[in-house]
């Protein structure tokens, strides 16, 4: 009976003993304010800046097509029956044109816009899993999706001053 209870003793402490070192240590939990950060990041406006200038580029674009067409509509009081016919079918062809054109740079500017937002996401990614492996993050969440979150777990501002690192100042004083 005492060789039954000293087994029983042996084996709890050995199958508490391989518990203990399966039990990973304290979860550590961290949140982050993906807009804040988006905002923050130095690259972002960079990304705004270039989707202005090719922006502005499509506008020119659609804006000398646009004249085009006001300067040949303007002429067709001038112009016999049979020449208005046919500057009529030019101008609906320019406007289709016109129409065409916008379309398809509102689709490439959205295409664009959103792969360049997938690079800075990623670079937000990868900055966020250098700081929980550094810092013993179980989890960091978007802040966005939690319906609660302390403010003591906000990794934001840590995320932000990596990502700037190097870039002093982060977003320029123009907003």
């Amino acid at each position: 009976m005492t060789i039954l209870i000293g087994f029983s003793l042996i084996a709890a402490l050995i199958s508490n003993a391989s518990a203990e070192e399966a039990t990973p240590g304290p979860t550590k939990f961290g949140w982050v304010d993906l807009k804040k950060v988006m905002t923050e990041y130095y690259k972002t406006e960079d990304m705004l800046q270039q989707f202005e200038n090719e922006k502005k580029v499509k506008e020119a674009e659609v804006t000398k097509l646009v004249e085009e067409i006001e300067k040949m509509d303007a002429g067709l009081l001038l112009l016999n029956t049979k020449a208005r016919a046919e500057q009529e079918e030019k101008i609906l062809k320019s406007k289709m044109a016109v129409n065409t054109l916008i379309q398809e740079s509102e689709q490439e500017l959205g295409k664009q816009s959103m792969l360049k937002q997938d690079k800075l996401l990623k670079d937000i990614i990868a900055v966020s899993d250098k700081l929980a492996a550094r810092e013993g993050y179980t989890f960091i969440f978007r802040g966005e999706v939690l319906l609660y979150k302390d403010p003591a777990l906000d990794c934001s501002n840590q995320i932000i001053a990596i990502l700037n690192k190097g870039h002093e100042g982060g977003v320029s004083s123009k907003r």
